[in-house]
């Protein structure tokens, strides 16, 4: 009996094991991957609930009702630190209505934390990100660099989990 008991429990542990393995190993679906921690949980530490613009409010009253901004453009390229003039970033842009990479870019930027004001209050934008939003509006984010983002005037340290930079690498593939 005492043997039986040790090989059933042995088996349930395998197999409890086995089933959090699987669940840890497996590739995440859509929806576990897109989820938007500081608007879900009210922490006003992460970007959409620290930036109070009428068209961060906008963005996020559409995503509630499941509506995303119809195309994106944006400039990012690694070393883009080195650029002297904001014309490049401009006029040299993309644009997308890839409603995956829209998506995974409005994920990305909801989880960013504004970890306090930078030192370098540069002007200059390396990089950007612009949503367009239902009746010609567009929420735009301005990069001084990957980890410093300038809202209202001001530039704050940013932390990201690097999906942001990731998502915008393959939309510059595509």
């Amino acid at each position: 009996m005492k043997k039986w008991k040790r090989h059933l429990a042995g088996f349930l542990l395998t197999a409890i094991l086995c089933t959090v393995a699987r669940g840890c190993g497996a590739e995440k679906t859509s929806e576990t991957t897109h989820t938007s921690m500081g608007v879900d949980d009210g922490i006003g530490g992460f970007l959409y609930n620290f930036d109070p613009s009428e068209e961060v409010r906008l963005l996020v009253q559409n995503k509630n009702n499941n509506i995303f901004p119809k195309s994106m453009s944006w400039y990012y390229e690694r070393g883009g630190t080195a650029r002297e003039e904001n014309e490049e970033v401009e006029n040299n842009f993309r644009s997308s209505t890839d409603a995956a990479l829209i998506k995974n870019v409005y994920y990305a930027l909801s989880n960013t934390i504004i970890l306090g004001i930078a030192t370098d209050q540069s002007e200059f934008t390396h990089y950007f990100i612009a949503f367009a939003l239902p009746g010609g509006k567009e929420c735009r984010y301005d990069f001084v660099n990957e980890n410093t983002i300038r809202l209202s005037g001001q530039n704050y340290v940013v932390e990201t989990d690097g999906s942001l930079w990731k998502s915008l690498i393959a939309g510059n593939e595509s």
